[in-house]
């Protein structure tokens, strides 16, 4: 897909708790990207400028806009920007980047594991592609602190019902009434990895212990694809 930098509005905002938000962009016609992909934004605060990283969160089947999914840090540069940031206002943006992108020739079972705001790119991943390839099997593990983080959870509970081949499972580490699974996505790797093929996003620590553990179970480096946020 071609690179381009435009000037975007941000056309919708949704605050899903104190410190994650859904911002919406405008994008032009002839913008595209590959599920799984990111864009940067351009933030200015005071006489300082920084392009950051963000993940689409919406499938490329969707068009005329991009989503994010934020999470605000005190103090963060782009945060202490886009806690404030409304419908109307203008951002520019460059992309889109990125080799975390599907690849229809994978095995026959694919398992996307994820935590927080590592859903992004997976979240785009599955809505464009679970319904193209019936002949694999999706597999979603995704973990969180709280119910209340849980990006999502009734949209891919529909897809879970709406196609066979997908399964959909949800991790929580810091809640007491919750009665699914509990601990992390470290947990609930599969046991046997041959014929597998593993998305994982996330944070650092989480990425480096599952891919050392699929490792020593047997997983090939090539069946392995990762995507950092720190």
């Amino acid at each position: 897909m071609a690179l381009q930098t435009f000037k975007s509005k941000i056309i919708e905002r949704k605050d899903l708790t104190d410190e994650l938000i859904i911002l919406s962009f405008s994008t032009p016609e002839s913008f595209s990207f590959k599920a799984g992909q990111y864009v940067q934004l351009k933030i200015e605060r005071k006489s300082e400028i920084k392009w950051k990283s963000f993940s689409i969160l919406n499938p490329p089947k969707i068009k005329g806009h991009i989503d994010m999914y934020i999470k605000l840090i005190n103090g963060g540069f782009a945060s202490d920007v886009l806690k404030d940031a409304k419908e109307g206002d203008e951002f520019e943006i460059k992309g889109p980047l990125g080799l975390f992108t599907f690849n229809e020739k994978d095995d026959n079972e694919v398992f996307f594991i994820c935590v927080g705001t590592g859903l992004a790119p997976i979240h785009s991943m599955l809505l464009e592609n679970v319904e193209r390839y019936k002949k694999i099997n999706f597999y979603l593990i995704f973990g969180s602190k709280t119910q209340k983080e849980i990006l999502y959870k009734n949209e891919f509970e529909s897809l879970e019902l709406k196609h066979p081949n997908f399964k959909y499972h949800v991790t929580l580490s810091r809640e007491e009434n919750w009665l699914g699974k509990k601990g992390r996505v470290q947990h609930y790797i599969p046991l046997e990895v041959e014929g597998k093929t593993f998305y994982i996003c996330g944070m650092k620590d989480m990425i480096l212990e599952t891919k050392e553990l699929l490792k020593q179970r047997g997983a090939k480096e090539e069946n392995i694809k990762i995507e950092r946020y720190n």
